[in-house]
């Protein structure tokens, strides 16, 4: 005859009636319900900060609150040190999240050193991103800080000084120097200069020799001035019109 009593458990018989004695992690009057590990005194867990899962017949686990790690299988739960890891790259500071004994919901926070940005301080921030440099310069990208390589013309530390090249007076004998900043249809980069009567070149540097025409005739001599000229005539002519002796005597 098979015993009325389950799991192993013991039947006493008794008058008209029969009693079962339940092995542990059983209940009942069959000793045929299941006793939850995690309410029973077997229940060893972290109270605070673990919580207890029954895994099957008289078994448990203890699995620590978020933010919280064991070495003891979750008896006792402490605060994961996520900082101790030096998770924060290029010189960010870690610091550990505020915890309560439910979980540490914010288990680290990076302050990033500056020019540097993600969860971990991982990007470098792109300084040209927002063309800091103008008058079509080259923008270089560096560790916070940013290089504007300048075009013919400008300087400054974001190219927006239009180099006066006429202050090094590069112009000669009274001349005008025009560069972009008085003349704006010149390159930002040139200049040029306008001479006074009398002279040429880039820099105004020829006095123009106004005897190379010969305008002094029948053998009269030529002198050559600044925008000028005179005639010396030869015998028996005289300068007229002047500056040709042109005109022969009576």
């Amino acid at each position: 005859m098979s015993s009325p009593c389950k799991n192993g458990s013991t039947c006493t018989d008794m008058v008209d009636k029969y009693t079962c004695t339940c092995r542990s992690s059983w209940a009942g009057a069959f000793c045929d319900v299941e006793v939850d590990a995690c309410i029973a005194e077997e229940n060893n867990c972290d109270s605070k900060r673990a919580e207890c899962i029954h895994v099957g017949v008289g078994y448990h686990e203890c699995v620590c609150n978020a933010g919280y790690e064991t070495s003891n299988a979750g008896v006792k739960c402490s605060n994961i040190l996520e900082c101790s890891s030096s998770p924060c790259l290029n010189g960010g500071t870690c610091a550990d999240g505020k915890c309560t004994d439910f979980a540490c919901e914010v288990q680290y926070s990076c302050s990033c050193h500056p020019g540097w940005a993600g969860d971990h301080c991982e990007f470098d921030l792109n300084e040209c991103a927002s063309y800091p440099c103008i008058n079509g310069a080259t923008c270089l990208d560096g560790t916070h800080k940013y290089t504007c390589v300048c075009g013919a013309g400008f300087d400054g530390s974001r190219c927006q000084v239009d180099v006066n090249e006429c202050k090094s007076a590069p112009c000669l004998n009274a001349a005008t120097c025009l560069e972009s900043g008085t003349d704006t249809s010149m390159r930002a980069d040139r200049y040029r200069c306008v001479c006074v009567a009398g002279f040429t070149g880039i820099f105004c540097q020829t006095d123009i020799n106004e005897c190379d025409s010969r305008p002094c005739l029948h053998g009269g001599t030529c002198t050559q001035g600044v925008n000028s000229y005179t005639c010396t005539c030869s015998d028996g002519y005289k300068d007229i019109p002047i500056g040709t002796c042109y005109t022969e005597l009576d």
